[in-house]
């Protein structure tokens, strides 16, 4: 695997002040730590590890970290094992670095990309990446920048598992192997649901009620007129 060469300066003073006024000299505070080594405080130049991000294409890469200290210098062999990023700004804040033994294997996660479009999509199935990542044990010299899988073929209904991998025997994967990668999956299909019609309310026509009320008055009309005798 190649290394990407990487340049650093030890940190003497470590406090706000002395941090605030690295950054205006456009470096990122950093720290290198590992197996066998004391934790070091470092800066790297910003525009120089921004160009080393570009070249890492989000996948775990080996750097050949050059450490300036007072004129004297050491290299170590290192890996970034997280990038603190400002919440509102995305500047970068600060940089963890990871000592690696090239003879002892390092367990880390390797991104997997998918390829191809598949035709249980051009069927109208939906794709279901549920593994983006997977976790691998190796030598680091041995690691895969990213494992690619081809989903052309997977049709509706399919899935691909960690067990269909194409990977070196020297990578062990710590992954369960029954664990689907990617699947597609059917369309949700939602029914709606048959609205039964109200029976409509009885329309009482506004002449035929007036009709019959003012039928009604007359008659209580009549009724009053009436003689004694004949109400008898």
């Amino acid at each position: 695997m190649q290394k990407i060469q990487l340049q650093a300066n030890v940190r003497k003073e470590i406090n706000k002040r002395a941090t605030k006024a690295l950054r205006k000299q456009e470096c990122i505070p950093a720290v290198l730590y590992g197996h066998g080594i004391k934790t070091l405080n470092l800066a790297v130049e910003q525009k120089k590890f921004e160009q080393v991000v570009k070249k890492m294409h989000g996948e775990n890469v080996l750097i050949s970290l050059s450490m300036n200290d007072n004129g004297s210098s050491k290299q170590e062999t290192v890996m970034v094992r997280g990038i603190q990023y400002h919440p509102v700004s995305d500047e970068m804040l600060h940089i963890d670095f990871y000592r690696i033994l090239l003879h002892e294997k390092i367990t880390t996660r390797i991104n997997i990309t998918l390829i191809g479009q598949a035709v249980g999509v051009k069927e109208g199935g939906v794709l279901d990446h549920s593994m983006r990542d997977i976790e691998i044990s190796c030598l680091p010299d041995k690691m895969p920048g990213h494992f690619e899988v081809d989903i052309t073929q997977l049709d509706v209904g399919s899935s691909i598992h960690v067990r269909n991998l194409k990977i070196s025997d020297d990578v062990e994967i710590l992954a369960d192997t029954d664990q689907a990668i990617v699947s597609i999956v059917p369309p949700t299909i939602i029914k709606e649901e048959e609205v039964s019609e109200e029976e409509e309310p009885e329309v009482i026509e506004e002449g035929k009620e007036g009709a019959e009320g003012d039928a009604s008055e007359k008659e209580q009309k009549e009724e009053g007129e009436k003689k004694p005798d004949e109400q008898k």
